[in-house]
């Protein structure tokens, strides 16, 4: 390979590096802000937020109930086939 030809690879590969630093350099300086928005937006109106619904005594029982029965019946299937 002659010596120019390499010099001329070579250049190219830097014009593609300096490209692809310039590019990944620009997406810092945009001022882009990370993490959770701030609570007011819009002309200082606070958003507001829906309310997360809760779950009564009975309700959790009934449920850990279920789960309980269904828990018994896949750890009898289980010992069933082993």
């Amino acid at each position: 390979m002659d010596i120019n030809n390499v010099i001329v690879e070579l250049t190219k590969q830097r014009d593609l590096l300096d490209r692809a630093i310039e590019a990944l350099g620009g997406l810092g300086t945009r001022g882009a802000r990370r993490g959770r928005p701030p609570k007011t937006q819009h002309g200082g109106n606070v958003i507001a937020m829906p309310r997360r619904r809760t779950m009564s005594a009975a309700a959790r029982r009934r449920i850990s109930e279920a789960m309980k029965k269904r828990w018994a019946i896949r750890k009898r299937a289980g010992a069933r086939a082993a």
